[in-house]
């Protein structure tokens, strides 16, 4: 269970105090809006303890991209495939 919870990476020089989020009423839920992140940006959360220790800083589980081992940050990628671009189906798709 968290303290804080903050949104850091390349887009705020992984800075803490730069996009804190805010916890949603009566939950362990945590929520935060940032301008600005490019794809591919690297972004980690930084994580309070209840105890008051130092951030940790954990990858986004739900994450679709991260850096190359050993590296571990995840990484924003979007899905949605560009206007105009075709994507192959898979050799193994039935027609």
């Amino acid at each position: 269970h968290a303290e804080a919870v903050s949104l850091v990476g390349d887009f705020n020089s992984w800075d803490p105090a730069e996009c804190p989020m805010e916890r949603l009423e009566d939950s362990d839920i945590w929520e935060g809006v940032r301008a600005g992140i490019q794809e591919y940006d690297c972004y980690k959360y930084a994580v309070v303890s209840r105890e008051g220790e130092e951030p940790v800083l954990k990858s986004d589980p739900y994450a679709y991209h991260f850096e190359t081992r050993p590296a571990n940050a995840s990484k924003v990628y979007h899905l949605e495939t560009p206007p105009g671009k075709k994507i192959r189906p898979h050799p193994m798709t039935p027609p």
